[in-house]
């Protein structure tokens, strides 16, 4: 995958959020129309404010052409 980041922060979170979104010409507005996530609350999460539900992480990433993945650190010694 040529886009996995790896996040550790709310922070890093929403900043991922906002460079997959800007990287496909995207504005909050019709994000919040494809995701069903109300505008506010996704500039809320780009600027790391405020911690949505995996629901809402899932929409989002959905929204985008995106998949959450988590990484079991126990077995990929190389993420520490």
């Amino acid at each position: 995958m040529e886009h996995d980041t790896l996040i550790r922060s709310l922070r890093q979170a929403g900043e991922a959020i906002r460079a997959r979104r800007k990287s496909q010409k995207m504005t909050q507005v019709e994000l919040s129309r494809r995701s069903g996530v109300v505008q506010a609350r996704i500039s809320d999460i780009e600027n790391g404010v405020m911690s949505p539900g995996i629901d809402v992480y899932l929409r989002l990433a959905a929204a985008l052409g995106a998949d959450l993945a988590m990484i079991d650190r126990s077995i990929d010694e190389s993420l520490l």
